[in-house]
């Protein structure tokens, strides 16, 4: 009597422990009423687990054909464990993998990201519209306004290009801090890394590595090559256009109605407008106003001819 009370006693013992720690399950489906869920009633954690290796998670809806698979979570074993599959029927080749439908960040002013190394690098969008869906940015801190940005038509790619951007329309960057300052401004067009860097004009064109980087209130300016038009206008410069490594790079005066065709032509001009030099090292440094300068100079500047 005494080993069956024993036994007893342990029995309820376990029942009791049991029922402390089951979970609320019912195999027939949920009862009918508000609120009603698959989970837990007792603060313990809801655990899905598969006790075979390699054996996945699949979630279904409608039926457990395949066609009505919604999900999976691939099992323990291989290359591909815990990757996770969004699609009928289909096993992911990576973390996660979407098969047959779109992915849609529903909230506007959200993005895409890429997870950074560290508190000082942390993760930041890398492709979003930043709430306006005329426009698109593409790399790191492109087109991060403090606010959202108003403005339409912008294509930004690479990172911190266009990051200022506010009320302006109509620009395209490509390249890293392309138009990094542009703010208000529309309708021009940066290639390169830092070309058009400190503009905040309208209407340019800068393509080149550091073209136009430190062009300032310019406008309408057409400038090609490494460097050239770096320094363009220091205070303002209009309608010129630069062709050739660092033509026109240093202009560190008011210019307008300039055009230098070759490397370093018009390199260190003290301003001057309405210019026209072509060239190697044409006219490398000087200042003309109101009139046309014609300069055909070889590398040893052997011929020139002015007209006035």
């Amino acid at each position: 009597k005494m080993k069956r009370k024993i036994f007893v006693i342990v029995f309820m013992l376990l029942m009791t422990n049991g029922l402390v720690k089951a979970q609320n399950w019912i195999q027939a489906g949920n009862p009918g009423f508000a609120g009603a869920m698959l989970g837990t009633t007792n603060g313990f954690p809801l655990e899905l687990k598969t006790l075979i290796a390699g054996q996945p998670i699949n979630f279904y809806t409608g039926g457990i054909a395949p066609v009505n698979q919604r999900m999976t979570i691939l099992g323990s074993g291989g290359p591909n464990a815990g990757f996770v599959g969004i699609g009928p029927g289909f096993l992911p080749n990576f973390r996660l993998d979407v098969d047959k439908g779109d992915i849609n960040v529903n909230q506007p002013t959200n993005g895409y990201r890429i997870g950074g190394t560290s508190a000082f690098y942390p993760s930041k969008y890398v492709l979003w519209h930043n709430g306006n869906t005329d426009n698109i940015y593409v790399g790191v801190d492109a087109g991060n306004g403090n606010v959202t940005n108003i403005g339409d038509w912008n294509s930004f790619m690479g990172n911190y290009a266009g990051t200022n951007i506010g009320k302006g329309n109509e620009n395209t960057f490509i390249g890293a801090y392309a138009g990094y300052s542009n703010i208000d401004n529309g309708s021009n067009s940066f290639l390169g890394y830092l070309s058009g860097y400190n503009n905040t004009g309208d209407w340019n064109t800068f393509i080149g590595r550091s073209a136009g980087e430190n062009s300032f209130i310019d406008n309408n300016n057409t400038v090609t090559g490494a460097a050239a038009g770096y320094s363009m206008g220091l205070a303002i410069g209009d309608y010129n256009c630069y062709y050739g490594v660092s033509s026109g790079g240093a202009t560190g005066s008011p210019s307008f109605g300039n055009s230098c065709f070759g490397a370093n032509s018009n390199l260190l001009e003290n301003g001057g407008s309405y210019n026209t030099y072509i060239g190697y090292n044409a006219q490398y440094s000087a200042t003309y106003n109101g009139f046309t300068n014609y300069r055909f100079l070889a590398q040893m500047q052997l011929l020139q001819v002015t007209t006035n």
